[in-house]
């Protein structure tokens, strides 16, 4: 029996609560379920119960065997000191406090009806589901949704925010050098991030400044770094570039040993890392001071315009070194510039805010509402089981649901979860 059908029993109160005993037969009466412990110690906190005649103020514990206490190390953890109830499934032994007195023990296993278990199961246990409550989630009302995906969005970018401070100090806080880090991943995708990351900062920022006037150049330095130029490819332009490098390696002391390898497996070739260099060299090349510019930037039509880039005349023609094709200007995509807007710009503006001591939250929710939702596998993951996501807001919300909520089965601790399984069990 997993813990967190212990912790569904006792927080929607489905234990009948008449005639309760401890293991030790002395009668128990609960008067206040306590709260979830979110920190570090017993899962309950500040409960009152009251065991025969006394009562008790303090902490609860719950595990599937009473011996998992022993397992998990608690009786020599004084945070566990002030547990005045052990609710187990099973009470396989005797368990005692650090100082040695039994802690009282509610077993559960005989005090569930067969039809709690069974709905409980058939909402968990269940195989093959995409979510646990895939056939209950459209039913729930639409301001529930809106109010719980408000935030998980603003979850979401606040754990971002921890990333991009990080970043920001080891950058010296130069916010334009960040801002390139962070275009940089997300042009990486979920294949190259990592990768992306690690050539971002093998060179200083300020050198792409001092070459921006010259995409050739620029283009360059973003594929010698990223071991991307091939010596035996013979095209005038790659030789022109390895040409290039080799100056500016000696010229700026350029090293890029132990950077991450890029992908290009499993990729569709408008994603492949050859094309979003490029890419990223003519957005640099036409704009100055980018991150002054986004940030201040309110219009997402005037965001659009700014990625609006395609690769330079070389990529027109290939999509790796040296391997000719059919003729096609390789711009970014529109779906790839709205992920870029979501994902670079609204996490740089908030930023930036904090960092001033302005947190500007309800202009940044009212411009992610102006964006149009992603599209991706989660979300479109979503519309088949009939939720649609109408703006930026609510598909951030709903890709945080599930990275952090359906798929670590915390249908518990979720607004959502809360909702269907009080209503329907």
């Amino acid at each position: 029996m997993r813990e967190n059908f212990l912790y569904y029993l006792w927080k929607y109160k489905k234990i009948a609560q008449d005639q309760l005993k401890t293991t030790r037969g002395s009668s128990l009466r609960i008067i206040d379920f306590g709260e979830v412990n979110t920190n570090a110690g017993p899962d309950i906190i500040n409960a009152r119960i009251c065991i025969g005649e006394i009562f008790w103020a303090g902490n609860i514990e719950f595990h599937s065997l009473a011996s998992h206490w022993n397992i998990h190390g608690h009786h020599h953890d004084p945070a566990y000191n002030n547990v005045i109830l052990h609710v187990v499934w099973e009470n396989d032994i005797e368990i005692y406090m650090e100082n040695g007195s039994p802690i009282p023990v509610l077993e559960l296993r005989t005090l569930v009806p067969e039809n709690v278990l069974d709905d409980y199961n058939a909402f968990f246990m269940q195989p093959l589901k995409w979510i646990n409550c895939e056939r209950h989630l459209k039913y729930l009302e639409e301001e529930e949704v809106v109010r719980w995906t408000e935030d998980l969005f603003k979850a979401r970018l606040n754990k971002k925010l921890d990333s991009l401070m990080t970043w920001h100090n080891q950058l010296g806080k130069d916010w334009e050098a960040l801002t390139f880090l962070m275009i940089s991943r997300y042009l990486g995708g979920p294949v190259n991030a990592d990768a992306f990351h690690s050539w971002a900062m093998s060179f200083k920022f300020n050198l792409v400044l001092k070459l921006r006037d010259d995409p050739m150049v620029l283009e360059s330095l973003f594929y010698g770094q990223a071991n991307l130029l091939n010596n035996e490819c013979k095209d005038d332009y790659v030789i022109q570039l390895i040409n290039q490098y080799n100056f500016l390696t000696n010229k700026y002391k350029l090293n890029n040993d132990h950077l991450i390898r890029f992908r290009f497996l499993r990729l569709r070739p408008s994603g492949f890392p050859t094309l979003r260099l490029s890419q990223l060299a003519q957005l640099y090349n036409r704009t100055t001071a980018l991150f002054e510019t986004i940030v201040q930037t309110r219009q997402s039509d005037s965001l659009y315009q700014i990625f609006r880039i395609k690769s330079s005349t070389y990529w027109s023609l290939h999509y790796t070194f040296g391997k000719e094709t059919k003729f096609s200007e390789k711009w970014l995509s529109k779906r790839m510039a709205l992920n870029l807007i979501v994902n670079v710009v609204i996490p740089l503006k908030f930023a930036y805010s904090v960092y001033n001591g302005n947190s500007n939250w309800n202009e940044i929710l009212r411009f992610a509402r102006s964006l149009k939702a992603e599209n991706n596998a989660v979300i479109r993951g979503f519309k088949k089981i009939g939720i649609n996501t109408s703006d930026a807001v609510s598909s951030q919300g709903f890709l945080e649901l599930k990275a952090n909520y359906c798929d670590k089965n915390k249908c518990l601790q979720c607004r959502f979860g809360h909702l269907i399984l009080n209503e329907n069990m």
